[in-house]
Formats: structure tokens, C-alpha cells, sequence
């Protein structure tokens, strides 16, 4: 872990603070490893992401609006989500995909976003890249803020479990779901939870406070936005 990040996590925890989102418990046992997408292919991403009213409003404009990003997406990108039987508000929709990963957990679907390409890189991401915004400007914000949460009730930023067997999703037939992606997995070996995460910190503390948590940019910029290149207008940005 580089000074970098413990100096951003640090300094992240502190506008939190602040501004009233403090963490859940910042002292906790939890070390992980950063996420490596061509170890896990982009597991994270292999049941899409749910979507508020809001978001699936400003991803359509988004979409419509980008004739690139539209021509990769098929046809209805934005489903309903369904929990045993139950109705689970929206969703991105997702596509069959052939996993090489020998890990992959058994009772996770060979699925994956339908706004991931063949590599697991998100199009939102490399959109943003593209237009040289921020690089999760155009994701939902469960996405980029992944394997963080939030406190319904009270707003802090909630890391995962320590323990697998505390993973909020594990239940008979289902042994978890952050608790077993290697982002969000404790790992002994690995650095503190806040210094790992500390982009995803430092963006919180930005934009927690806009609408929606500043996910898929905002209606205001939907028009501005949209005459800007597409992702196959303009090569990548590299930092």
C-alpha cells in the first residue's frame, strides 16, 4: 500500500466525519486485497446492479444520447429484478458469459452485465475515461462505491464483515456475496480496509452529497454531456 493512499483514506475519514457520514467502525479487523479484474473477472459484476428511479432515469439519457454506447447494449438494457419470486425494483440487465475463473463460486449464475465488455471493463468507466471525466462519473453509485455500503438508517459508510458467516446475503443455499468476492474477502495478508478503499472513500466524500450520490452524473449535465466523445471517438485516458 502506498503512502498515497493512507494519506487519502486518512484524510477521506476525516470528511466524512465532517459532513455527517462517518464510518460504521473504522477500527475493525478487516484487511483486503485491491481488486484485480483479471484474477476475478469482474465477479462483482456478474448479476448487473440494481438501479434507483433516478439512476435508471439518467443512465437512459445517458445511453440515448450516446450512439457508441448505445450500439454494445441490446435491445432492453434496464430489467426488472426478481429475488425468489419477489420483485426487487430495476435492474441492469445481463448477458451469458463463459467464465475461465476455477473459483468461481458455485452458486453464483454465469451472467454478466450487459455494461461490461468481453475483459470485464465497465463502458460507463471507459465512457468517462473517454470524455476525461471522472472515471465513475456515468456508474451507478452501488457500483463504483462496491464492496462499501451504507446505513440505511444512519448513513455510515459500512465495510464488509470479517466474518463470512456475518455476510448480510448468506442463507441456507446461498454462503454470501460480498464475503466471497476477493475484493471483498478478508484477507489476514492484506492492508487496512480504509486504505484499500480510499478512492472509493475520497468519492464519497466529493459527491456523497449530491442527488443520488452523484451516480450517472446528474440531469443538469445530460445535455452538456451528451455532445461530448463517445468512446469511439477518442482514444482511452490514461493518467
Amino acid at each position: 500500500m502506498t503512502w498515497h493512499q493512507a494519506v487519502v483514506g486518512t484524510l477521506a475519514q476525516w470528511r466524512l466525519r465532517q459532513r455527517g457520514h462517518p464510518l460504521s467502525d473504522p477500527d475493525n479487523a478487516l484487511r483486503l486485497k485491491a481488486c484485480d479484474i483479471s484474477r476475478c473477472e469482474a465477479m462483482c459484476c456478474h448479476d448487473g446492479v440494481h438501479l434507483d428511479e433516478g439512476e435508471e432515469r439518467r443512465l437512459r439519457a445517458l445511453v440515448e444520447h450516446t450512439p457508441a454506447l448505445r450500439a454494445r447494449l441490446p435491445a432492453e438494457y434496464v430489467v426488472d429484478a426478481w429475488i425468489e419470486g419477489e420483485y426487487a425494483g430495476r435492474k441492469t440487465a445481463v448477458r451469458a458469459h463463459d467464465y475461465r475463473n476455477p473459483a468461481w463460486p458455485a452458486h453464483f449464475p454465469r451472467t454478466r452485465c450487459v455494461f461490461a465488455d468481453e475483459a470485464g471493463m465497465c463502458e460507463l468507466q471507459k465512457l468517462g475515461l473517454a470524455r476525461r471525466q471522472h472515471p465513475w462519473r456515468y456508474k451507478p453509485f452501488t457500483c463504483w462505491m462496491f464492496p462499501l455500503g451504507l446505513d440505511a438508517e444512519t448513513g455510515a459508510v459500512e465495510q464488509p464483515e470479517v466474518d463470512p458467516a456475518d455476510d448480510p446475503s448468506a442463507g441456507p443455499g446461498y454462503p454470501g456475496f460480498v464475503s466471497v468476492m476477493p475484493c471483498g474477502r478478508h484477507e489476514p495478508q492484506g492492508e487496512p480496509w480504509w486504505q484499500v478503499l480510499s478512492g472509493e472513500l475520497a468519492r464519497y466524500a466529493e459527491v456523497g452529497g449530491l442527488p443520488g450520490h452523484g451516480s450517472v452524473a446528474s440531469d443538469d449535465d445530460a445535455e452538456r454531456d451528451a455532445a461530448l466523445p463517445g468512446p469511439a471517438d477518442v482514444p482511452p485516458f490514461r493518467p
